[in-house]
Order: structure tokens, then C-alpha cells, then sequence
């Protein structure tokens, strides 16, 4: 019988199967691609949220045929509105993939993420024989003052009115504080997945620790509970492997072929910046007071606010001392000038803390043909200096 890290793994590479047999029994599927949409909301409405990802084995140039044609006729050329691990959310909605979901909702956290609600109406519109998902914006503004917390609150109660719309239903607080208690247990499985990838005896590897981050976001939560449950204790039973120790960073990578490239290069990723990954381990929501303005203030958190650049750098430097690491992987997207603006100062920090840095620069959303070569130098380099 398959053990419960060999099953979470099979999720892993068939993420979508659950939501789309909860969907042909019944069950409303509200589908969402940031995580600052707060899925406690959607649960409390008795809607199954999921969070959508790209497919990097896709086959099909969906943006060639149903958005290029459009281009002309509204969409920016921007090179930093078309970046790669949109793009390949986008070619999975245009395939047809994510047709079980009922609704869509996109959080306004970076305009090529916006831009996805303009291209699927428009898609829509004049492709009628695509499947697409109903979409719904949560808008959001994104710098840090008292105007902008008020109207990002009275964004997420429109939200509920929209959910409590779609369910023919008021969703109660007693409804909410039960889902925030049960998104806070599955966090307390996050957070053990973080502390048993980061412990210096190693016997969680990257894609395993990415595989169960993934199943929180895409299986209906008792069932993931369970299944982290018995997947960190097989874990936990194990013999300490060997490995260099290193931390990866960039952008935001919703599959494990990066990974795999480097784990078999004698590596183990003992901890990351990534939204599929760590970041999923953040702290509970207060169960004190208002659950709605416990959930406002919880996610105002996560978002990614403008701030100083040298909060962020030296975040991610300590995240990365903290578990260990020796070294360092820092892959971006083409496309995405966000991070790729941020990475000198990314690697200054690193060296700074004694973590050499291996910069992959432009990548594809599949990890370049390259990219295994130059990870086993740069891990070969980190082993002969005795890291």
C-alpha cells in the first residue's frame, strides 16, 4: 500500500482531480490565484475554494490563438503585463482545464494577475466555445496608509455580499469563526512542515514539503489535515538524508521541476520565498472578536504592500539563515521585472549573511535546458567549500 508522502505526491501532479470531482457531485468550486483572497470566506459560504496553477507540461499555444488576435483591440504590450507564471494559469483557463469552477476571483495584487479578468471576459466574448469561469474582481490598494486599510475592508465585505449572493445565502459569523478555526489547524500543518524541512536532521525533501503546501491549497481541508498528519509523521520516522542545504527564491514557482533539478544535484531546498511555499505557514487569525475584522486584518497583512525595499531583502536573508541554508537559488521568470529589479540587492544581502547566491536569470516557467548543469556546479562549489 502507497504511503501517505507517496499519496500527497500523486495529488501533487493531478492537483485539480479533487476539486473536479467535488464539482460533478455537487459541490461549487471557487477558484482563486493569490494568496490574499481569503478562502476562509469562500468555505464559510459552503463553497470549495482552489487555488489555480500553471502546468509546465501543457501542450498548446493558447495565447497565440485566443489573446494575441485580441491584443490590438485593449491589451497592453507591456513586457512586465506578460509574464510567465501568469501566462500559464492563463493557457490552462483557455484549455479548458479549470471549466469545474464556478466562479474565479482575482485579487488586484500586480496588473498582469489583473489583467487575466480582462482577457478571459474578452476571450470569452468572442471565443463562445471556450469554458470559462465567471470572474470576480477583489480589488485592493497597495500602499500603507489609512485610507488605503479602509477601502481594502470594504473590499473584502463586498466580497462576502458577492459569496453570500452566489449561495442564496447570509454567511453568519458563527459559520466564518468555524472556518478561520479550521484554516488555523491547517496552518499548524504548514508550520510543522516548515520546522521538520528546516531541522538539521533532514528527512523532508523540497518536493515533498512543496507537495503537502500544494495539497492545503487544493484539497478540501479535513481531508488535507489528515493526510499532512500522516505524511509528516511517515516523515518524521525516517533516516536523516545528506544534501546541501540551500534556500530557493524569485518568483513565484507553482510546480516542483525546479526542484527536482535541484535535489538531484546532492541538494535539499530546506526552505523558500515562495507563495507556494512557506509563505503558506504564516500565523493564525486572531478567534478573539469580529471573525470578519480578524480576517480583514490577517490578510491586510499578507498583502504585498509598497514598502521599502530593504524590509523585503533583509526578510528573505534572515528567512534563509534561519533554516540553514548554505547557499541560496534565486530563479525569475522572464517577464517579471519586480523581482528581477530586486535581486542585486537580493544577493548583496545573501553574501552579506556568508550565503553564496546562484542567480537564474529570465527563466521559462519550465526550468531552462541549462538549469541542472549550473545547479550541480554551484552545489559542487558549495560542497568543496566544506558548507
Amino acid at each position: 500500500m502507497a504511503g501517505a508522502i507517496a499519496t500527497v505526491l500523486e495529488h501533487q501532479r493531478s492537483a485539480d482531480r479533487t476539486a473536479e470531482l467535488a464539482a460533478n457531485s455537487g459541490t461549487r468550486v471557487i477558484g482563486y490565484i493569490d494568496e490574499t483572497v481569503p478562502r476562509e470566506l469562500i468555505t464559510a459560504a459552503g463553497f470549495l475554494p482552489h487555488r489555480l496553477r500553471g502546468n509546465p507540461t501543457l501542450v498548446g499555444d493558447f495565447h497565440a490563438r485566443y489573446i494575441e488576435p485580441l491584443a490590438p483591440k485593449g491589451f497592453s504590450a507591456a513586457r512586465s503585463h506578460d509574464v510567465e507564471h501568469v501566462n500559464a494559469i492563463l493557457s490552462r483557463l483557455l484549455a479548458g482545464q479549470y471549466a469545474f469552477l464556478d466562479r474565479l476571483v482575482i485579487s488586484n495584487t500586480r496588473k498582469a494577475i489583473l489583467l487575466i479578468q480582462h482577457k478571459v471576459e474578452r476571450a470569452r466574448a468572442h471565443f463562445p466555445e471556450l469554458r470559462l469561469p465567471r470572474t470576480y474582481i477583489l480589488d485592493r490598494a497597495q500602499t500603507v496608509n489609512f485610507a488605503s486599510g479602509m477601502f481594502n475592508r470594504e473590499r473584502v465585505h463586498a466580497f462576502r455580499a458577492a459569496l453570500e449572493t452566489w449561495a442564496g445565502r447570509a454567511i453568519d459569523d458563527a459559520a466564518l469563526a468555524s472556518a478561520i478555526a479550521d484554516e488555523n489547524a491547517t496552518r499548524a500543518r504548514l508550520r510543522r512542515v516548515r520546522a521538520l524541512r528546516a531541522a538539521t536532521s533532514q528527512r523532508l525533501t523540497g518536493i515533498e514539503a512543496l507537495a503537502i503546501y500544494a495539497a492545503a491549497k487544493t484539497m478540501p481541508g479535513d481531508a488535507f489535515r489528515a493526510l499532512a498528519d500522516a505524511a509528516l509523521d511517515e516523515a518524521e520516522a525516517r533516516a536523516a538524508r545528506d544534501g546541501v542545504r540551500l534556500f530557493l527564491a524569485g518568483s513565484p514557482i507553482d510546480h516542483t521541476l525546479l526542484v527536482a533539478a535541484i535535489e538531484q544535484a546532492s541538494a535539499i531546498v530546506v526552505g523558500d520565498d515562495l507563495a507556494w511555499g512557506d509563505a503558506g505557514a504564516e500565523t493564525d487569525i486572531r478567534t478573539e472578536g469580529d471573525p470578519i475584522e480578524a480576517l480583514i486584518a490577517h490578510y491586510e497583512s499578507l498583502a504585498p504592500l509598497v514598502q521599502p525595499l530593504e524590509a523585503q531583502i533583509s526578510r528573505v536573508a534572515a528567512a534563509a539563515q534561519t533554516c540553514g541554508a548554505s547557499g541560496a537559488v534565486l530563479a525569475v521568470f522572464r517577464g517579471d521585472d519586480i523581482k528581477s529589479w530586486e535581486m542585486p540587492s537580493q544577493i548583496a544581502a545573501f553574501e552579506a549573511a556568508g550565503i553564496p547566491a546562484l542567480y537564474l536569470a529570465e527563466q521559462p516557467y519550465g526550468p531552462a535546458a541549462d538549469v541542472p548543469e549550473r545547479v550541480r556546479a554551484f552545489v559542487a562549489s558549495l560542497d568543496g567549500a566544506g558548507r
